[in-house]
C-alpha cells in the first residue's frame, strides 16, 4: 500500500509560504519601527527626574490639600497609594541620578515609575477630575515619556 501525499502537501505549501511571508513582514515592520535607545546624558536625565519628582510631589500635595479637586480619585485608596508610590519612586530616582548613578543602577526605578504611571493614567481616564488635576497628570506623563528612551522603554499606546 503506497501512500501519496502530493495532493495534501501541495495545499499546505501555499499556506505555509503565505504564513512565512506574513511572519517575515511582521518581523521586519517591528524591527524597522523600533527606535534605538537614546544616548545616555546624565545631566539631562537628572533634570528630567528632578522635574518628575517635583511634578509628582505637586500632584500628591494637591490631593492632600484639596481632595475635592481629585473627584472620584479621592475616594479610591488604591489610587492615592499609587500616587504616593509614584512620588516616592520619582524622588528616589532623582536623588540616585544626582549622586551619579547611571542607567543600569536606576533602571528598576524607571520601570516601576512607568508601571505606576500607566496604572494611574488608566484610572485617571475613567475618573472625573478637575482640569487642573488632569493637566498635572499630563505633565507627569510627558516627563515619564522623556525618560523612557534613555532606558530603552516605550510608553503604552
Amino acid at each position: 500500500m503506497k501512500r501519496s501525499f502530493s495532493r495534501s502537501s501541495s495545499k499546505v505549501r501555499p499556506v505555509f509560504a503565505i504564513g512565512f511571508v506574513a511572519l517575515a513582514v511582521g518581523f521586519w515592520q517591528t524591527t524597522a519601527s523600533a527606535e534605538p535607545q537614546t544616548a545616555w546624558d546624565q545631566a539631562h536625565v537628572t533634570t528630567i527626574a528632578r522635574d518628575l519628582a517635583k511634578a509628582a510631589d505637586k500632584l500628591y500635595n494637591a490631593q492632600i490639600e484639596a481632595p475635592q479637586n481629585m473627584g472620584e480619585a479621592n475616594m479610591d485608596e488604591g489610587f492615592v497609594g499609587e500616587l504616593d508610590q509614584l512620588r516616592s519612586e520619582a524622588v528616589r530616582l532623582s536623588e540616585s541620578l544626582a549622586k551619579g548613578k547611571v542607567e543600569a543602577d536606576t533602571r528598576e526605578n524607571v520601570e516601576r515609575i512607568k508601571e505606576l504611571n500607566d496604572d494611574l493614567n488608566e484610572e485617571e481616564e475613567r475618573m472625573e477630575m478637575e482640569e487642573s488635576i488632569t493637566s498635572q497628570f499630563s505633565d507627569i506623563e510627558n516627563l515619564v515619556g522623556q525618560l523612557l528612551p534613555y532606558y530603552d522603554l516605550k510608553n503604552e499606546e
